[in-house]
């Protein structure tokens, strides 16, 4: 224990400093504090972060009000580590050691309780070193887990599903040790604005999923050397993705393709329980995050995705890396009407009315061929500034897709041109001949297709769309 004690006589008052390692807290003793109830508000806003040590205060922003400068004695704790945190539900520890572990103490500004995981979801309070709890905060911020250092420690698991915590510093997952019944049946799986994803390192504050096929512990140290990078996460980069943001900007992303692509079994993406209620969730009907196919197959593979708690319109951007050997086509209903979107090298659509799932549709060689000449309804519809138009093409064509006024005067070419047959998708920005924006109002789009081949066939069908600003 150490003690400071300083007089600033042109402030008229005086502190004291008592640093107190037994329980890592600094204990104020102030005199003469003036303000309302002898507090001070201007001339103390407590200790800041010491560039050297970069150790902070809990309430280095003048928070808790308790802990605010005073007449008497005001104790604040020592933090090791801060932590950003998600403006919504995060996966956090308590890497260290703490005086009190009181979710209120450790993170005082959560506006939910602590969830732990026990084959379901349970409320924790205090909270223990070694699992990983769920904590929803309100606003991005950066919070601060008071803490001493300590490098190890180990987490009793179950059969099946866990989360786990952290050390004061970073871990390879590579380095885990498993005891008892332990065996890891899966990647650690961590939590962030992109959703599940795989990771290799287990970093500080940080809580993880990962699956045990028995009963037993996870032993977490921190080794001297740096963490090295994740096989599996390395795996799925080989393969095609898809990655489905929300407004709210919560995000996952799915991997699909060739299993000659994948060094490890696919079952072993299967991603966690999914977050509490309100987080976005997506994943295939399977419960993974990835599925393959084999290279050489006859007929069509369908995969399905669910998407739940997600707050439209929702984002979907791909990347496929197989060189189009195989053909890709996402399906979902919108209204009475299913919308088909093949999916071509990268690119990304906006879904902006509520859909329960998709279908991932994979067939080999040039792809899906429909059986006759199609032109959906527009979508979505009404529309604001741009919608989507689908149409099909049993044989390569000609095609020539316009728009028009009621008064049949041509607004828009949206299409001229050869293209091969199979299913297409354009987009109109309501924009006429001269690229100027157009006022509200119901308009016509009509689809003349016809055939390149000798048998010559002929399609010609006209549909009505609303444009309401």
């Amino acid at each position: 224990m150490g003690v400071v004690s300083k007089l600033i006589p042109d402030t008229l008052y005086s502190f004291e400093v008592i640093l107190d390692n037994a329980d890592r807290s600094i204990k104020f003793q102030y005199k003469n504090v003036h303000g309302p109830l002898g507090l001070d508000t201007a001339g103390l806003i407590g200790m800041q972060s010491d560039s050297l040590s970069k150790w902070i205060l809990l309430n280095q922003l003048n928070n808790p009000p308790q802990l605010r400068p005073r007449n008497g004695k005001a104790t604040q704790f020592v933090v090791t580590m801060s932590l950003a945190a998600l403006d919504a539900w995060n996966m956090v520890s308590v890497p260290g050691n703490s005086p009190h572990y009181d979710k209120a103490f450790l993170f005082p500004s959560a506006v939910s309780k602590a969830f732990a995981y026990l084959a379901g979801y349970v409320a924790s309070d205090p909270l223990t070193r070694g699992p990983g709890y769920w904590v929803k905060f309100s606003g991005a911020q950066t919070i601060g887990i008071p803490s001493s250092p300590n490098t190890s420690v180990t987490a009793n698991v179950a059969a099946n599903w866990n989360m786990i915590g952290s050390v004061t510093s970073p871990v390879s997952t590579s380095t885990i040790v498993p005891g008892g019944g332990a065996a890891v049946a899966s990647p650690y799986f961590g939590f962030g604005l992109s959703g599940y994803t795989v990771s290799s390192t287990i970093d500080p504050g940080r809580a993880y999923w990962v699956k045990s096929s028995g009963a037993g512990t996870l032993t977490i140290s921190a080794p001297g050397a740096s963490p090295k990078a994740a096989a599996a996460a390395d795996d799925l980069a080989r393969l095609n993705s898809l990655r489905v943001q929300d407004q709210g900007g919560s995000a996952q992303t799915l991997y699909f393709g060739d299993a000659a692509r994948l060094s490890t079994p696919v079952a072993q993406y299967e991603l966690p329980p999914p977050p509490p209620e309100g987080v976005m969730d997506v994943r295939f009907a399977s419960g993974r995050m990835a599925e393959t196919h084999p290279a050489n197959f006859a007929g069509e593979l369908s995969y399905r995705i669910g998407v739940s708690s997600a707050a439209f319109p929702v984002t979907i951007g791909w990347s496929l890396k197989d060189g189009g050997q195989n053909s890709y086509v996402l399906t979902y209903q919108a209204g009475k009407s299913e919308v088909r979107k093949p999916l071509l090298a990268s690119g990304k659509i906006v879904i902006q009315q509520p859909v329960s799932g998709m279908v991932l549709r994979v067939t080999t060689g040039r792809g899906e061929i429909p059986a006759s000449f199609a032109l959906d309804q527009n979508y979505p519809n009404p529309f604001n500034p741009t919608t989507e138009i689908h149409y099909a093409l049993p044989v390569d064509a000609h095609v020539s897709l316009k728009i028009f006024n009621v008064t049949g005067q041509e607004i828009a070419s949206v299409v001229d041109g050869d293209q091969a047959a199979g299913f297409h998708a354009v987009s109109w920005n309501s924009r006429n001949l001269a690229n100027e924006p157009i006022g509200s109002g119901v308009y016509f789009y009509r689809l003349v297709a016809s055939g390149l081949n000798a048998s010559g066939h002929t399609f010609d069908q006209v549909r009505k769309m609303i444009l309401l600003k």
